[in-house]
């Protein structure tokens, strides 16, 4: 997630929103789904901390797309 999170930022920084965009979003869900997928295979249940730390980077990071 930090490592999508610095993409999206350098993208801002250029002001090049497309590119934002597909870090803060796309990027995010895609790593989200192999998540989800990836505990729902394993039957574990996802950590409490890290799904809120997802939601609260995925709306600080399209904050500024989406307002």
């Amino acid at each position: 997630m930090r490592l999508l999170v610095h993409q999206a930022r350098q993208q801002y920084e250029l002001t090049n929103y497309k590119l934002a965009l597909k870090s803060a979003w796309y990027d995010f869900t895609a790593a989200w789904s192999t998540y989800k997928e990836g505990c729902a295979a394993g039957g574990i249940k996802m950590h409490k901390d890290l799904v809120r730390q997802y939601i609260e980077l995925q709306a600080l990071t399209i904050g500024p797309l989406a307002p």
